[in-house]
């Protein structure tokens, strides 16, 4: 067998550092901190993007008797606010 330059491709290299180092953990860390912040921003844009587009205001003229011409009524309706759920506290 002749032994060459393209056989040591195939030979596995030593190992010369064992775990993570202090390098890594903060170019990992990086990394994520940017990716988080082109995605957050995205995200805000998107979910207020459907919040306006998705909003349904329906406009009534209430006239309960005996209620005097003078006084304007208003009736608001806010639903789905996700509040006050079995597993929700105060």
């Amino acid at each position: 067998m002749i032994i060459g330059a393209s056989s040591a491709f195939f030979m596995p290299q030593p190992l010369t550092e064992r775990g993570p180092t202090r390098r890594g953990l903060l170019k990992g860390g990086l990394g994520l901190t940017g990716v988080a912040g082109l995605m957050l921003p995205g995200t805000g844009a998107y979910a207020a993007m459907e919040a306006a587009n998705d909003l349904v205001i329906t406009d009534y003229a209430p006239a309960p008797p005996g209620w005097p011409d003078r006084h304007r009524l208003g009736i608001t309706v806010i639903a789905d606010i996700h509040a006050g759920g079995p597993n929700m506290g105060i």
